[in-house]
């Protein structure tokens, strides 16, 4: 009997520390998730995008990061409101998820900037993800006739960066020279040891 119940503490033990273990783990995603579109946030993205570009250098295998702009979407919440803007941001958030592969990390950088990164994608792979996501984005905006348009930056590393910072400065450049250029545009380059990298 003694046996018995020493087996069924341990079995109490083991479904009390299994249940524990899946808290924290739930509790450490959302630490990394924007509350708002439920993708990552900054924290996450870095997390996710330092563990790609360690697989990239391993590897000698590119990768792709693309910055999204929404333009003009102030007006947005000047005109509707904000709760209309929150409602902007989540559906902008699913048409990128939608068109992004399980692999890939979608993630939301300050109010209404979006980071995509693929990796394993060359500068071919890209554009043909690119054009998908803009089609996404672009009927979106007609089906809930919201004038907004995007700015995409888009830059393929064939030799992966040493820090996230790297990456993002090359796309991020791109799409704030979009904005400066009239907006709503898609805008793709690349880079390798070999290419100038992108200046401001």
């Amino acid at each position: 009997l003694s046996v018995v119940m020493r087996f069924g503490r341990l079995l109490l033990v083991a479904y009390a520390l299994a249940k524990l273990k899946n808290r924290f783990e739930m509790e450490e995603d959302l630490i990394r998730r924007d509350s708002l579109t439920g993708v990552f946030n900054n924290l996450g993205f870095f997390d996710s995008a330092q563990k790609e570009l360690a697989r990239s250098r391993r590897y000698s295998r590119p990768l792709t990061v693309v910055s999204i702009g929404c333009d003009n979407f102030k007006r947005i919440n000047e005109k509707y409101g904000y709760q209309e803007g929150d409602i902007l941001l989540k559906i902008v958030a699913e048409s990128v998820v939608c068109v992004a592969r399980g692999s890939d990390t979608v993630a939301r950088f300050g109010g209404d900037e979006f980071i995509l990164l693929l990796p394993e994608t060359d500068f071919d792979g890209a554009g043909h993800m690119l054009a998908r996501l803009e089609r996404h984005l672009t009927l979106a905006m007609k089906e809930n006739d919201w004038p907004v348009t995007f700015s995409i930056g888009a830059v393929t590393f064939l030799s992966a960066p040493e820090t996230v910072d790297d990456v993002l400065r090359q796309s991020d450049i791109l799409m704030l020279k979009i904005k400066k250029s009239g907006k709503n545009a898609v805008r793709h380059e690349l880079f390798s040891e070999r290419a100038t990298a992108v200046q401001p």
